[in-house]
């Protein structure tokens, strides 16, 4: 009896056609109004072939968000609102113009 936890996919960052950085919330009992809303925030690259799913409870995760940011930048790949609206939330500008994270920090 075999079993495979993770694919091993490659994706390169030239051929990614299509970013898309999405939240997903999830409800709160007995929210009050200082406590954040939980959820979770999903890094999608997608290329002709594949798309790689990447989860905010990821060490990195936000590294890997700045460093895709600068892809799409130099390749003049375009940015949906709400993909921009989340990396303003993170705290990441769009633009390109954030500070590096650092690549050992825990998830968001």
């Amino acid at each position: 009896m075999e079993i495979t936890d993770f694919k091993k996919r490659k994706l390169l960052f030239k051929d990614i056609k299509n970013i898309e950085l999405r939240y997903y919330g999830r409800p709160v009992k007995d929210k009050e109004n200082d406590q954040k809303p939980k959820g979770v925030l999903h890094l999608v690259l997608k290329n002709a072939e594949q798309k790689l799913t990447f989860d905010s409870n990821l060490y990195g995760f936000k590294y890997l968000v700045w460093a895709t940011i600068l892809f799409a930048k130099e390749y003049n790949l375009p940015l949906d609102p709400s993909t921009i609206g989340n990396m303003l939330d993170i705290g990441l500008d769009p633009e390109g113009s954030s500070e590096m994270p650092d690549p050992k920090m825990s998830g968001i």
